[in-house]
C-alpha cells in the first residue's frame, strides 16, 4: 500500500488544512513504484477563501468577557468597532461590549490538486466537483463583528499577511518528500465585502 504522512505544515491554521490535504492524498491509489520526481516538478493545492457577515441573530443568555480600550489597529485584536469608518487606516481605542447578534464568518474551499509537468502542462489528481457546495467548506475564523469596512479590511489584511508567509507542505509519498504548494485565492465575496475593500 503506498504510504503518505504529514511531515510539515506551516499554514495560518495547521489542523483544518492538515487534515484537508492528508485526507485528499489517502483517496489516490498511486502504484508502489510511483516517484514524483521522474514525471514531475511540482504540486499545487488550490483553495478559494473569503468571508461573509450576518447581523441580527437572536441573543442568547450567554456570558463574554469584555475588554477595555483594545487597539482596534491590531489585526490579532478580539476587539470590535460597531460603526463603519471611511479609513480602514484609522487607529481606534474604545470600550467593547460582545454580543452574539453579529457574526462574521471566514472559510476556504479546496477546489483543486495538481502535478505540474516540465512543459507547462498539468495533471488533476483530485478535483472538488461541488464548489459551491458547503461539503468541503471549512473555517477559518468565527468572530462576534460586525461586517463593518473597518473590520473587513483589516480582517482580511491579516489573513493575506498570513498566507503570503506559508511554505510548502511537506508530504511524504513511497519514502520520497514532496513538497505541495498552497496557492488560495479569495474568491467567495459578495457586493458588500467587494464595496469595502476596494473604497466603492
Amino acid at each position: 500500500m503506498t504510504r503518505y504522512v504529514i511531515v510539515n505544515n506551516n499554514l495560518f491554521n495547521p489542523s483544518i488544512n492538515n487534515n484537508t490535504v492528508r485526507r485528499v492524498f489517502q483517496t489516490f491509489n498511486l502504484p508502489e513504484d510511483f516517484n514524483f520526481f521522474e514525471k514531475y516538478v511540482k504540486a499545487e493545492f488550490i483553495f478559494k477563501w473569503g468571508c461573509d457577515g450576518s447581523s441580527g441573530q437572536t441573543e442568547y443568555h450567554q456570558a463574554f468577557t469584555q475588554n477595555t480600550n483594545l487597539t482596534l489597529n491590531d489585526p490579532h485584536s478580539s476587539s470590535d468597532l460597531d460603526n463603519d469608518t471611511d479609513d480602514c487606516e484609522q487607529n481606534y481605542e474604545q470600550d467593547v461590549e460582545y454580543t452574539d447578534a453579529n457574526m462574521f464568518l471566514f472559510s476556504l474551499v479546496p477546489l483543486r490538486l495538481t502535478f505540474s509537468m516540465t512543459d507547462d502542462t498539468n495533471d488533476i489528481l483530485w478535483k472538488n466537483l461541488t464548489p459551491s457546495s458547503t461539503r468541503y467548506c471549512r473555517p477559518i475564523k468565527f468572530l462576534y463583528k460586525k461586517e463593518t469596512k473597518y473590520n473587513t479590511c483589516k480582517e482580511v489584511e491579516a489573513i493575506e499577511n498570513e498566507i503570503n508567509a506559508l511554505v510548502p507542505i511537506e508530504i511524504v509519498i513511497n519514502n520520497m518528500s514532496v513538497p505541495v504548494h498552497c496557492k488560495l485565492v479569495m474568491t467567495m465575496v459578495d457586493g458588500k465585502v467587494i464595496n469595502n475593500l476596494t473604497d466603492t
